[in-house]
């Protein structure tokens, strides 16, 4: 079993303990936490994505998983937005990219909807070979919004039923922004499942949850202020930390 982070938690443990990223690259190490996963978006070229990799293999990290966003939907070619992103992953060397995207134009209007599921079915059937191709495991996730076509677990089911080699993140979290049942949806996609994202999340006062709305029950390490460690036993666990 290996067991990892994400940069930008690491990332920001030098303001919040007042060392070095060197230093809290360490003390991240010395926990047995040696992977990480670092996210694409705001990574411009191949330049800064070079300086990156150096950056956190000199500490002794394995760069390991990527995340990244596709606006299936509204992007003008959103199979060119894949390849830029599985060309960063490759550059990267990581083994899992996972893929987060933006709402719906309309989650009350189903048959817009429908329409919209099939364009998001049409790109990951062009990126999951695309990937695999590179030997990258593509997986999407319930990510925290509502109105998404990752948000509820049967438009989850439709979309890995229509693409073959698709994996699903289960974030434990998430669905109670659409208010599902993490159990139930849980169930329903269990054969899909890649990577696991474990956090305990709930509404305060009837509004919707927030990052900083979290209810800590999985205190796992104790390092810095945040909500994600990642372990890699059959795919990916992700587990909330906090200080």
């Amino acid at each position: 079993m290996r067991i990892g982070t994400f940069l930008h938690h690491v990332d920001m443990i030098p303001s919040e303990r007042g060392i070095s990223f060197s230093e809290a690259a360490k003390k991240v190490i010395s926990f047995g936490i040696e992977n990480i996963c670092l996210g694409l978006d705001d990574i411009p070229d191949a330049r800064h994505l070079i300086d990156e990799k150096g950056r956190i293999s000199s500490e002794g990290f394995n760069i390991t998983d990527a995340y990244g966003n596709i606006n299936f939907i509204r992007s003008d070619d959103p199979k060119r937005d894949v390849d830029k992103l599985i060309e960063k992953a490759v550059m990267m060397g990581v083994e899992r990219l996972q893929i987060t995207t933006d709402p719906y134009t309309d989650i009350k209007n189903q048959s817009l909807r429908n329409n919209e599921i099939g364009k998001v079915i049409d790109t990951l059937s062009y990126a999951v070979p695309a990937a695999s191709s590179s030997g990258i495991q593509i997986v999407i996730e319930d990510y925290d919004v509502s109105d998404g076509p990752f948000s509820h677990s049967s438009d989850l089911r439709k979309i890995l039923d229509s693409v073959d080699g698709l994996l699903f993140t289960f974030d434990s979290g998430n669905f109670v922004f659409a208010d599902e049942n993490e159990v139930k949806a849980l169930e329903l996609l269990k054969d899909k499942v890649g990577n696991l994202h474990f956090k305990d999340r709930k509404r305060i006062n009837g509004n919707a949850p927030s990052r900083k709305e979290y209810a800590r029950h999985l205190y796992i390490f104790r390092l810095h202020q945040s909500d994600e460690v990642f372990h890699d036993d059959v795919h990916t666990i992700f587990m909330e930390i906090s200080v």
